[in-house]
C-alpha cells in the first residue's frame, strides 16, 4: 500500500478554531469562529523521509463571516 501522508497547517486560524490531523491522511478544521474574518491557510501533505521526502501544500482563503 502506499503511505499515509502527515498532514499539517501553516497560518493562524481565527481564536476557537483548531486544526486536527485525523491520522489517515485526512484533516479536520472544527470549532465555531468568534469574529467574522479572511484568513489564508496552507495545508501540507508530507511523504517519505530523508532523500525520499516529499512535501505538497496548498493555500487556501478561509472566510468567516458571522450572520
Amino acid at each position: 500500500g502506499t503511505p499515509v501522508p502527515s498532514i499539517t497547517e501553516k497560518g493562524k486560524l481565527p481564536k476557537h478554531l483548531t486544526f486536527t490531523s485525523n491520522g489517515n491522511g485526512t484533516a479536520t478544521i472544527s470549532g465555531i469562529p468568534k469574529k467574522k474574518g479572511v484568513k489564508q491557510l496552507t495545508i501540507m501533505a508530507t511523504f517519505g523521509s530523508g532523500a525520499s521526502k516529499y512535501v505538497v501544500s496548498q493555500t487556501f482563503t478561509l472566510t468567516v463571516d458571522a450572520g
